[in-house]
């Protein structure tokens, strides 16, 4: 069986034109050409990708710090809602806390607030009343009293508090009172200012067995 001799002339053209330098150059350099924009598409996307991580991640980083400072404001105005709303209560007279009785005392006064404001030379009588009041409700405590008070607030509302500590505590409310007014001599202000409240009180209080223990101290003003 004879072949066609121009049935090889399209595998002769094929054959020649794979061979051919030219095409070869140029097959090449499209090769080359492929190769380097799908390289400098694939660093555009990784490149784009990476910037897009670093952005989310700075975004996940301020959200969380977001987070935490809301959580700290939302805690502070939290706390600060709790103590205005117990100071609140306690101005209404309301304290659900938990009722000691057999607390150690501490401290003991009596306050009266005049009706006009009076000087100090007439405070006398007062300061005498409140002696006899804080000595009376002193006197219902086993603990002893170590140091005289004496609180005067002016009509400008200016307060004052003079102490006095005894070497020896005051045993009878004649003492107590003349200590007060003791205390009321050593106020420095013009004579002519006058004063809307007076209190007297007793604090410092010890046991009795800690008195008898302590050696005795000069008096202290």
């Amino acid at each position: 069986m004879q072949t066609d001799p121009s049935s090889l002339r399209p595998k002769r053209r094929i054959r020649n034109y794979l061979l051919d330098p030219k095409f070869q150059l140029r097959y090449a350099a499209l090769l080359a050409g492929s190769a380097g924009a799908l390289l400098m598409l694939l660093g555009s996307v990784v490149a784009s990708t990476s910037t897009m991580a670093i952005n989310e991640a700075r975004a996940s980083t301020d959200l969380a710090a977001l987070a935490v400072e809301q959580s700290a404001r939302a805690v502070a105005e939290g706390e600060a809602s709790a103590r205005v709303l117990r100071l609140h209560q306690l101005s209404l007279g309301i304290d659900h806390g938990e009722v000691k009785p057999d607390r150690p005392t501490q401290s003991i006064s009596a306050e009266d607030t005049f009706e006009q404001d009076i000087p100090l030379s007439e405070l006398e009588p007062h300061i005498r009343r409140m002696a006899e009041k804080a000595w009376n409700a002193a006197r219902k405590t086993p603990r002893i009293g170590r140091t005289v008070v004496l609180k005067l607030k002016t009509s400008d509302f200016h307060i004052l508090t003079r102490s006095l500590t005894p070497a020896r505590p005051p045993d009878s409310l004649e003492q107590f009172a003349n200590m007060a007014l003791e205390l009321r001599d050593r106020v420095k202000l013009p004579a002519d200012r006058l004063y809307r409240l007076v209190g007297v009180g007793l604090s410092n209080f010890r046991d009795a067995s800690e008195l008898a223990e302590a050696p005795e101290q000069p008096a202290l003003f």
